[in-house]
């Protein structure tokens, strides 16, 4: 990313080729920690009625 001052405008120039969009590894523990824990919410909440309607 390249920032030049032209008197009162500033104009931002992206090298979308050069700079490659990566995830930062923070969000893909995030993601992962967040699907793990919804399986297991959705494992427990089947689990516990299967509990509560086998009786």
């Amino acid at each position: 990313m390249e920032t030049k001052t032209n008197q009162n405008q500033i104009i931002i120039t992206t090298l979308s080729e050069n700079e490659k969009q990566k995830l930062p590894i923070n969000l893909l523990i995030t993601i992962a920690v967040g699907a793990i824990s919804g399986m297991a919410i959705i494992f427990g909440l089947f689990w516990g009625a299967e509990l509560l309607f086998n009786r």
